[in-house]
């Protein structure tokens, strides 16, 4: 067991934010809370929040890869998706609410799996990390920092000078959502825009991005903009009006003739409570238009994603 708990070094965030979290071997998992205060006040009283679960792993599968002659090496760094900080002891960082919401009393962790096989295992101190594996195409890569929502890559880079990063989102209120876009060095410059419906349905929909940061008096906001490389483009939905929310990613510089989205590797992760985390790939979901790509719609009453069609996600004005 372990986590942020409140003792001499306070919780982990202001709001008296505590996380719990243990490893958990075998085919069955159980738990149980209980808790208790001396407090008279329900007000003051703990509550039940957000509860996740990653899988880390087994020892018994065998390896889904033929592993190539030698050896190779997954390099990793992770940042906060709020704002691009290196995760690492005694930063202060977002909490997806206040700007230093955060003080991380410990480093992140890092499994690697080959399948389903924990091949790897390792802490990322001062948010890196360098471990050696068997040399194939790739891997699959599951980060966790109590605090954070899992971060989980399946197509963790091995090859040669290829850094891998997390980037990864505070746990998010009930009822609210993130969206995080990432991918490699190139092209530089990847932009979201967010199509959200207002609340009188009579009303044009509002659209986020970078000249445009946030609709509808800020509950649906842009958090980062990023111009060189990697990421994050981070997007939150703190309340959801009835209708259709589309997300589609723009390369800014990009030429619609020659668009680069065969090496961006570019992905988006969906971030809810009721779900935990869902990924859209380029290379595999919505699609492309030029230098566009059309990547999910979101039905703002149930909060669930499904990847663009042209039927779902008409193509609308080039940004």
């Amino acid at each position: 067991g372990g986590g942020f708990p409140c003792g001499t070094r306070g919780c982990l965030n202001a709001g008296g934010l505590y996380v719990a979290s243990a490893d958990i071997r075998g085919s069955t998992m159980e738990y149980t809370l209980t808790w208790s205060s001396s407090n008279s006040d329900p007000a003051k009283h703990m509550m039940l929040g957000v509860g996740q679960a990653a899988f880390l792993g087994t020892d018994a599968a065998p390896p889904a890869q033929t592993a190539r002659r030698g050896e190779a090496a997954i390099e990793m760094e992770v940042a906060s998706a709020m704002d691009a900080k290196t995760l690492k002891t005694g930063v202060a960082t977002s909490d997806g609410l206040n700007r230093r919401g955060y003080s991380i009393p410990q480093d992140a962790r890092l499994v690697v799996l080959d399948g389903s096989t924990a091949i790897a295992e390792t802490t990322l101190q001062n948010g890196k990390a360098k471990v050696a594996v068997p040399a194939a195409q790739s891997y699959s890569c599951v980060v966790t920092l109590p605090g954070y929502m899992h971060f989980f890559d399946d197509d963790c880079q091995s090859l040669a000078g290829e850094k891998n990063h997390a980037l990864m989102s505070p746990i998010l209120k009930p009822g609210t959502s993130r969206i995080v876009l990432q991918w490699a060095r190139r092209p530089s410059d990847l932009d979201v825009y967010l199509l959200a419906p207002h609340r009188e349905t009579a009303q044009p929909p509002c659209e986020v991005n970078f000249r445009q940061k946030q609709c509808h008096s800020g509950t649906v906001k842009l958090d980062k903009d990023d111009v060189n490389g990697h990421g994050p483009e981070t997007l939150t939905i703190e309340h959801f009006n009835p209708g259709q929310y589309v997300l589609r990613v723009d390369d800014y510089r990009g030429n619609p003739n020659a668009p680069l989205w065969d090496i961006s590797h570019a992905f988006v992760t969906y971030y809810s409570p009721h779900l935990g985390a869902i990924q859209f790939h380029v290379a595999h979901n919505g699609y492309t238009e030029g230098d566009v790509w059309y990547v999910m719609a979101v039905d703002g009453e149930t909060r669930n994603p499904v990847e663009c069609t042209r039927e779902i996600c008409p193509l609308r004005p080039r940004p």
